[in-house]
């Protein structure tokens, strides 16, 4: 996982995707906001400085 924030607008290959996804091709495997808070909240992403706190404070 990569965190995009003021730090990080992009990756090292070049930046968030503009590509258009088919919704109906991932229907199936689609969750819950709650559920998806819960799973994002187990992940620390890769790019952060050990110093710096996940989730940011808003």
């Amino acid at each position: 996982m990569t965190a995009y924030d003021t730090e990080h607008a992009e990756d090292s290959y070049g930046g968030l995707t503009y590509a258009q996804l088919d919704l109906d091709e991932f229907a199936p495997y689609e969750i819950g906001e709650r559920e998806f808070h819960e799973e994002l909240s187990r992940l620390r992403p890769m790019n952060l400085r050990a110093d710096q706190r996940w989730p940011p404070s808003r």
